[in-house]
Order: structure tokens, then C-alpha cells, then sequence
């Protein structure tokens, strides 16, 4: 992990690697489901970074034109991982100044703790209650 990823916050290390052990899509009383579906297996990372709610699993990190760029899956459809998103990102300090949803997608944009970011979601396809999450933070 790079220093700056390190600089966004909280990020926590968990001892051993995140599995999927859970299948299905129960749901939590936010309307998100509670697990990933087996269709949406990865080879998750073992960190933690607070711009991700708990439901969500970091996959990758990388640097690309001075921002940090997190890939994440999230378990739910495109509108609950959207507003738990808008919430999440809300609660760490954050404002989302605009985007757009539509069917199958959404993107967002959002400032604070003298950083900018984009938020884009996409559902993943051919496994249903699993969407594809991409954040990218830069300082401003």
C-alpha cells in the first residue's frame, strides 16, 4: 500500500484474507444484501479503507494520474449500494456534489477532508446483487 493510500483515513489490517464464505443475498435492514452472491467471488485484499462500508470487499488498489483508484464489490442492488454509499461517504466527512443513476449504473462526485472523488457503480453482469464499485481520490 502506498503512503498516501495510508493517509485516507483509518485503514485497519485484518489478520488473514477476506474469504467468501457466505453465498446468497439476504438482506440487512438497510435494504443492501448482506453478503456477495458466489457469482461475485474475487481474490479480495486483506485491508480495510473507511471510504468502503463494511458490506463492501477492496479487490484492488493502484495509482493512476496521481489518485488512488480502490475497486471494490458490493452485495445489493445499483439503488441500496448507492444510498449506503451516499451515506457511508457522508459519514466519513464527505459531499456528494453530483452524478447521475440510471439502470444498470451510477456515478457520483464528492469532496471533503481536502480531497475530490468519484464514485462509479455498475451492476456486474450475470450475477445478480452484485455491483462493481470504483473510487478514485485525489487531493486537491
Amino acid at each position: 500500500m502506498t503512503p498516501n493510500a495510508a493517509k485516507l483515513g483509518r485503514v485497519l489490517v485484518l489478520g488473514g484474507a477476506l474469504g467468501l464464505a457466505a453465498c446468497g443475498g439476504g438482506s440487512t435492514g438497510s435494504g443492501a444484501a448482506s453478503a456477495l452472491p458466489k457469482c461475485a467471488n474475487r481474490s479480495f485484499l486483506a485491508t480495510r479503507v473507511n471510504l468502503l462500508p463494511q458490506s463492501s470487499r477492496l479487490y484492488t488498489h493502484r495509482k493512476e494520474l496521481g489518485a488512488d483508484v480502490f475497486g471494490a464489490m458490493a452485495p445489493g442492488s445499483i439503488d441500496s449500494v448507492r444510498r449506503e454509499y451516499k451515506r457511508h461517504l457522508e459519514e466519513q466527512g464527505y459531499t456528494i456534489t453530483g452524478g447521475e443513476a440510471e439502470e444498470h449504473d451510477a456515478e457520483a462526485e464528492f469532496e471533503g477532508n481536502g480531497r475530490s472523488g468519484r464514485l462509479k457503480l455498475r451492476e456486474l453482469p450475470g450475477c445478480g446483487g452484485a455491483v462493481q464499485v470504483q473510487i478514485s481520490l485525489r487531493r486537491h
